[in-house]
């Protein structure tokens, strides 16, 4: 008989601390099953130091994967992780060089209640992705990488890399369980609900809406036939930065057609932009919805909001959905 005590199980379905790392060989494991692997552990990391409630505190998780310093630094790139005897560090982006003593002591005192600034949160939690790539050792190792993700999908693995480590971003910022759980609970998904609910996890409309995408769950739940969508504009061009649509619903084919990465292409019924300088509106059109045996135009709503990305050009968000009666 095994008289090992049982560990106490935590919440979220969490069965076992991710923060001592479990080798897994990456031997023909596809990109696909890395990714899951990989976000399940982002998963219950999450779970573990959020104690049941978001927003995730990224100190705490920095911790457990021997981050022993993060910096603020004026830099030509957005964020960086390098190793070193001990851990690791993770080096950020500042404009000016006066504001990274504020920035450190923020970092240092973060809780759920005082969060790190937005604009630094998901570079962060994406360098903290990069370390769940490596086996951590003894608190004397160097951390040793022990996976990769594979070329393949018309990208490098320099530019699998960087997408997959994006999404597992997300899930350390926004663990499933507790996603879902507040997702659920929201009145709609409408612009103004999302970016209330991005501000409250401390996370960026687009990290939020590729979550979405990925919980088909909470998509059929508030009865999207249709999308939610992170745009950039830049000039006239409007630039799909993400994008959420649930894969159990028949959606329009205008809809299903939309790429994150390429350009939005819906006009309005009569051939025009969506936008046209507004900050928030509500435009109606008509697209295609098919069937098995019919192809029909139903009427949609289109709700927009712009919002600040802290990017370059405008950002906004977009609630498509059929209103129209279907036959």
């Amino acid at each position: 008989m095994n008289t090992t005590p049982r560990k106490r199980m935590i919440s979220c379905r969490i069965w076992r601390d991710f923060s001592t790392e479990q080798k897994m060989p990456n031997t023909d494991i596809s990109n696909k099953e890395l990714l899951r692997k990989l976000r399940n552990q982002a998963d219950e990391l999450g779970c573990i130091v959020a104690n049941r409630a978001l927003p995730v505190c990224l100190k705490a998780i920095a911790d457990r994967r021997r981050v022993t310093s993060v910096e603020f630094v004026p830099m030509p790139v957005r964020a960086m992780l390098t190793t070193h005897s001990k851990g690791f560090r993770v080096f950020l982006k500042i404009e000016d060089a006066d504001q990274a003593t504020a920035l450190k002591l923020c970092y240092e005192n973060e809780d759920q209640r005082q969060l790190l600034p937005l604009k630094f949160r998901f570079p962060l939690a994406h360098e903290l992705a990069h370390t769940l790539f490596y086996e951590l050792g003894t608190a004397d190792d160097r951390p040793k990488e022990i996976r990769e993700f594979k070329a393949g999908g018309g990208k490098t693995i320099l530019e699998n890399l960087e997408k997959y480590c994006n999404r597992i971003a997300g899930h350390l910022l926004m663990p499933s369980p507790l996603f879902k759980n507040k997702i659920l609970k929201l009145k709609s998904l409408q612009p103004h609900d999302l970016l209330s609910f991005a501000e409250h996890v401390g996370a960026s409309l687009e990290s939020v809406v590729t979550r979405l995408d990925e919980e088909d769950g909470a998509l059929i739940h508030h009865d999207l036939r249709g999308c939610i969508a992170a745009i950039r504009k830049s000039g006239k061009r409007l630039s799909v930065k993400a994008i959420a649509r649930p894969r159990k619903l028949n959606v329009a084919r205008e809809i299903r057609l939309i790429q994150a990465g390429e350009e939005w292409q819906i006009k309005t019924d009569s051939g025009g932009s969506i936008l046209n300088g507004e900050a928030e509106g509500t435009v109606k059109l008509h697209l295609t919805l098919e069937t098995n045996l019919s192809s029909q135009k139903v009427e949609h709503a289109l709700n927009f909001v712009r919002y600040n990305s802290f990017e370059h050009g405008e950002s906004y968000v977009f609630h498509l959905v059929a209103i129209g009666p279907l036959s």
